[in-house]
């Protein structure tokens, strides 16, 4: 069982890493540039990231891409999009922080949480095959994920840990535009 304590720090880190580089964002519009609205080349990969990572955040459809078709084509939109930096440098960050079996105890942990499809028993997750119990909706081959699908690609793609993470923090990262709460200009 993983501890708490680590699955936390580690989605933590993930929106401290987000927060970091929507800060350096701005700060590079208002230091690096005299242009208000141009974003300097060195952080355009920060600001194309933002349409993935408000998906993530949002976090209720994540179980979705747990699929090969879904990480193919997210994988192609990230590389297309020049963010695949933004993702290498999320999972850089984060990791830095753990130890390989931290990580694995992590990976089980969003695992359990993301997979659709999951049964309790006293001893965990429990797969069964006639369970007239169980229901859920039908949908695409993601709704059938159990925890043990969600593992293997977590294990096979590591970078989509910190990712998933951002989805289950509490934390709204905002940039501090100077203005008093509630007061328009």
């Amino acid at each position: 069982m993983a501890n708490s304590n680590i699955t936390l720090e580690f989605i933590g880190r993930s929106m401290d890493y987000v927060r970091r580089q929507l800060e350096l964002l701005e700060w590079s519009r208002n230091v690096v540039t005299t242009d208000k609205d141009k974003t300097p080349v060195e952080f355009v990969h920060v600001e194309r990231s933002i349409d993935f990572l408000a998906r993530f955040m949002e976090g209720s459809s994540t179980f979705e891409i747990f699929t090969m078709q879904e990480i193919n084509r997210f994988v192609a939109d990230v590389v297309n999009a020049n963010a695949w930096r933004f993702i290498q440098g999320l999972q850089q960050y984060v990791f830095v922080a753990f130890s390989p079996t931290e990580l694995v105890d992590v990976a089980k942990a969003l695992s359990f949480s993301i997979a659709p499809n999951k049964l309790l028993d006293e001893k965990g997750v429990a797969e069964r095959n006639n369970n007239d119990y169980a229901q859920s909706p039908a949908g695409t081959e993601s709704y059938d994920n159990t925890p043990d699908n969600i593992l293997d690609y977590l294990f096979a793609n590591p970078w989509l840990m910190p990712l998933v993470a951002l989805g289950m923090s509490r934390e709204i990262p905002t940039i501090d535009d100077g203005q008093e709460p509630g007061k328009n200009e």
